[in-house]
């Protein structure tokens, strides 16, 4: 009866440490549940026609000094509308023991006539490290964009874009 007791104890052991060992396996990259979400200050811009702009939407990522969003290139013509020409990494002040890498970025909608909206998104590895470099905790912080197109004004040849954000994770 003792040593069935005491095998019993031993395998919870073992399966605790188990269990304890293989959710540290970096697992996230099939499909990340984003839980919080922070939306970027809204801008609204008037801007001249057949001329490249950018705007840059961020929040603070794991600490004060940290911020990481998007910035959108674009360009509104009269004729086709607001074209967004790029959309890039945006990271500033990132300290130790935070880590942010590139992961992923694309355009999704990438052009938008008066009304619509231009969206575009990027995807960083965010990582908490330990002064031996050991990643302590591994996040995929995610930014997304949006330019609305709210007018064009074919006679001062300037136009309104509207860029609402936010950065989840």
């Amino acid at each position: 009866m003792k040593k069935k007791i005491v095998v019993s104890v031993f395998l919870s052991f073992v399966l605790l440490i188990g269990c304890f060992l293989t959710s540290n396996i970096n697992t996230a990259e099939a499909s990340v549940p984003y839980k919080y979400t922070w939306p970027f200050k809204p801008q609204q811009m008037t801007v001249k026609l057949d001329t490249n702009y950018s705007v840059t939407g961020y929040e603070v990522y794991r600490g004060p000094t940290n911020k990481v969003g998007i910035t959108m290139n674009y360009k509104v013509s009269a004729t086709s509308g607001l074209k967004v020409t790029s959309a890039n990494y945006y990271k500033y002040g990132i300290m130790w023991p935070v880590k942010v890498t590139d992961k992923s970025k694309d355009i999704t909608i990438g052009n938008a006539k008066v009304g619509q909206t231009a969206t575009a998104y990027t995807i960083y590895t965010g990582q908490i490290i330990m002064t031996s470099g050991i990643p302590l905790l591994t996040e995929y912080p995610r930014a997304d964009g949006k330019l609305t197109l709210v007018s064009i004004d074919k006679n001062k040849k300037t136009a309104v874009v509207k860029f609402t954000g936010m950065l989840r994770h």
